[in-house]
C-alpha cells in the first residue's frame, strides 16, 4: 500500500506546481511526468521508512497513518522541486520555501521515531527509558 498519492502531493503544492515541478528539462510528455511522480512518491516512502527504523512501528506500515501519507507527500514535493537542480538564486523563496518543507519532515519523523509525536496505528514495541543497571 503507497504511503502517498500524486493527489496528495497536489493538494500540499497545488497541481501547477507539481506539474511545472515534474516536468524534467522542459518536457511535458505524460508518461515524463507520471514517472517523475511516481519515483518522488517511492523515494519519499524509503526514506519515509529508513527515519523511522527503529522507532516504535513496525515498518513499513500496512496501515498507513494520515499524518504518514501527508508527510510522505510534502516530501515527494520536496523531490520533485530538488530534482529540477534548480540553483537556491534561481528562485530563492521558492527554494527557502522547499527548504523549510525538509526541515519540517525531518523534524516530525524524528519525533514520531523517538515517540514525541504518536500515531494512531499499534506500536511493534512500548518504548522505555534505557535502564543502566550497576553490577
Amino acid at each position: 500500500m503507497a504511503y502517498a498519492t500524486r493527489s496528495d502531493i497536489e493538494s500540499r503544492f497545488g497541481k501547477s506546481s507539481v506539474l511545472k515541478w515534474a516536468s524534467m528539462e522542459g518536457t511535458t510528455s505524460r508518461a515524463d511526468v507520471v514517472a517523475a511522480i511516481t519515483t518522488a512518491l517511492a523515494d519519499a516512502e524509503t526514506e519515509v521508512n529508513d527515519m523511522l527504523r527503529g522507532g516504535p512501528y513496525a515498518i513499513p506500515f500496512a496501515s498507513v497513518p494520515s499524518r504518514i501519507t501527508k508527510e510522505t507527500a510534502r516530501l515527494a514535493g520536496v523531490l520533485l522541486y530538488e530534482a529540477r537542480g534548480v540553483e537556491l538564486e534561481d528562485e530563492s523563496d521558492d527554494a527557502e520555501t522547499i527548504g523549510n518543507h525538509r526541515k519540517h519532515v525531518m523534524d516530525t519523523l524524528r519525533n514520531i521515531k523517538h515517540g514525541n509525536i504518536q500515531l494512531d496505528v499499534s506500536v511493534a514495541y512500548e518504548m522505555h527509558p534505557q535502564v543502566i543497571v550497576e553490577s
